[in-house]
């Protein structure tokens, strides 16, 4: 699955630097849970897996790239939740949601 979602990828980045659109396009690549050891996954050496509320089953990666702004080989270990990005993308786009009443943060200085 790793190899195929990889390539995957590699194509919508091909695409992207053909058209000349990758300084002007976020790509970010996420899970929405942890491995499933039914497929040969591990979560090692955090607890639990797929559907559990241990590490195993909430840390996932999350990787990001936009030419020009986020530093190749970048890395940061701040912990954050997927529904964080929603602030995130209103900064980056200008659009303000410090009127809303949400319980999550504006990651874009840990980005650019």
């Amino acid at each position: 699955m790793t190899v195929s979602f990889d390539d995957r990828i590699g194509k919508v980045i091909e695409v992207l630097d053909a058209n000349v659109l990758s300084e002007d396009t976020l790509v970010i690549v996420l899970t929405d849970h942890g491995e499933d050891p039914v497929f040969g996954e591990s979560r090692l050496p955090y607890c639990g897996d797929k559907a559990t509320l241990f590490e195993g089953g909430l840390w996932v990666p999350c990787i990001m790239r936009w030419t020009g702004l986020i530093e190749a080989g970048s890395a940061s270990d701040v912990a954050c939740n997927s529904s964080d990005l929603f602030p995130t993308f209103c900064s980056l786009a200008g659009i303000t949601s410090d009127d809303l009443m949400l319980d999550r943060r504006n990651l874009s200085s840990l980005m650019i």
